[in-house]
């Protein structure tokens, strides 16, 4: 059973806020105190089904375990001087509802859609029509789409992903692959119909029983995912007991979920001070690897740390927007600044040496990168902490002290095998009794 905790993302979004602005020092207690509130009640919830916070979904197990390891006696106090500034909302009619109506006709018929050239450039114009529309109001009311409501932003955050063909044709593949493994596993007489939405939301997916169907809301992330995966995720809509969610809990702390999530949140263009972490200046990174590994000459591009948190891929470069994000999971005490610069150059690198295509298929990461990447002077120490970070994000033990107790070095796997086939052997004793070729007598039948 996968316990799901309403609005501790939120929470965390909020608390991430004022951390980056300074907290008034009259409201520093006052924080400290619903931080602890919150993770306590986090921790009672799971106990009283028996579980921990590390089976949490991915963006609430990572929200909890950020606020459980804040230092809370390190909370930044605000100063004279103004936080940054917040620009009104913008509100556009129907957005969310043109998302939810996209999402249903590509429901209705995935295969009939791919299958024509015609269908497909229709719904291309469609959402590409729509995107200008949203951002032509957002400019007469002198904003862009970072102005837009949260449901809203997601919505065009959405559009301008399927806004790629390659992307629209693997969203239509899903759910096509989705409504044939429905068929094959659903019951008629006892499962009402269900529609599945793929779509950028907050939650990794949830549903809600209507009176002629279920309605399951996936995130975006999953037009990467395998049977397996979605077998998981529709075993619980179906209420059938199902074993730990490995498959899915992997998948989402894959760099195929996160990626699709980093793509989605770079169409928004963020204000400059976004930069500034509570821990972390990204500007102070980007300059320090541009003047070691570019000579200086490394043309900054849009940086800013993305919002939701991550386990798996930390950083992203989007090239048409010329956007480097990070993973705002990061932006923690315990991370390092050789890490952030790591990721830092990671990126830039994307953004130096772009990708080569080879059948059709696009590489970021060639043989050149490689060779390239590894000139960063702490290249071994920074992959080896994001590794083991990555497991204590997803609340497991770390890979290394897993092999400690399977084997501390090669000498003990050999001194291992060695007593384990000295014990088998029969003592001297027993060669004598046996004979003198030390055989044990063979059993009939054996």
């Amino acid at each position: 059973m996968q316990i799901r905790i309403k609005g501790l993302v939120a929470f965390f979004n909020r608390v991430r806020g004022q951390l980056q602005s300074g907290v008034p020092k009259n409201e520093v207690k006052e924080l400290q105190d619903e931080i602890k509130t919150i993770t306590r009640q986090v921790e009672n919830l799971c106990g009283q089904y028996g579980e921990t916070p590390a089976s949490l979904p991915g963006p609430s197990r990572n929200a909890y375990h950020f606020l459980k390891r804040l230092d809370l006696h390190s909370i930044p106090v605000q100063t004279g001087s103004k936080p940054a500034p917040q620009n009104q909302p913008i509100k556009i009619r129907n957005v969310v509802a043109i998302g939810d109506r996209l999402c249903n006709e590509f429901w209705e018929s995935p295969e009939e859609i791919l299958a024509s050239e015609e269908k497909m450039q229709e719904y291309l114009k469609r959402i590409s029509d729509q995107c200008t529309r949203i951002e032509r109001t957002c400019e007469k009311h002198a904003g862009t789409p970072a102005n837009l409501p949260t449901p809203s932003q997601q919505v065009y955050c959405w559009l301008k992903f399927l806004e790629n063909p390659a992307h629209l044709s693997v969203h239509l593949a899903a759910l096509a692959a989705v409504k044939k493994l429905i068929e094959k596993i659903s019951d008629a007489k006892k499962h009402p119909p269900l529609k599945v939405h793929l779509i950028n939301t907050q939650a990794i997916y949830r549903f809600r029983g209507y009176r002629d169907h279920i309605l399951l809301k996936c995130s975006e992330g999953f037009i990467h995912a395998d049977e397996a995966v979605w077998l998981e995720i529709l075993k619980s809509v179906y209420r059938k007991k199902a074993k730990r969610n490995k498959p899915l809990n992997d998948y989402i702390a894959s760099s195929l979920f996160s990626g699709v999530i980093f793509e989605m949140e770079s169409e928004i263009s963020l204000p400059d001070y976004n930069t500034k972490g509570h821990v972390h200046d990204l500007d102070d990174s980007f300059q320090r690897v541009n003047e070691q590994y570019f000579q200086g000459e490394m043309e900054k591009p849009k940086i800013h740390w993305n919002r939701l948190l991550t386990s798996g891929k930390m950083g992203h470069y989007q090239q048409v927007r010329d956007t480097v994000m990070i993973s705002v999971s990061l932006d923690q005490p315990e991370v390092p600044e050789y890490v952030i610069d790591y990721v830092m150059y990671h990126e830039l690198l994307h953004k130096k040496l772009g990708s080569k295509v080879i059948n059709g298929r696009r590489y970021a990461h060639t043989p050149a990168f490689r060779k390239e990447e590894k000139r960063f002077k702490q290249f071994d120490s920074a992959t080896d902490f994001l590794e083991k970070f990555a497991y204590r994000q997803r609340g497991l033990p770390e890979p290394e002290s897993l092999l400690r107790k399977l084997f501390s070095t090669t000498a003990g796997v050999k001194r291992s095998f060695k007593e384990k086939r000295e014990k088998s052997k029969p003592d001297t004793a027993q060669k004598q009794k046996n004979g003198s070729n030390g055989k044990l007598p063979r059993k009939n039948g054996a």
